[in-house]
């Protein structure tokens, strides 16, 4: 969620035991534009409609959908 404490993400790599990267993400200040990137409305809304202008049926439906209600 947008305001938990790992709510932008990290990565952290050891070798041999010793950190060699530590990043974590930024997703700015803005707390409308994190809550929209943070959970994932962004890219589903990008790839809508790229899907629109390139004059390809956007993927997922019903179908989808449906398996996920049924999943959770």
């Amino acid at each position: 969620m947008s305001n938990s404490f790992e709510s932008s993400g990290s990565l952290k790599h050891f070798r041999n035991d010793e950190l060699v990267l530590d990043t974590a993400g930024d997703l700015g200040d803005d707390p409308d534009q994190r809550v929209i990137l943070n959970n994932g409305f962004y890219v589903e809304n990008a790839s809508f409609f790229d899907d629109l202008q390139a004059g390809r049926r956007p993927g997922g439906g019903l179908d989808t959908a449906r398996q996920s209600v049924a999943v959770a």
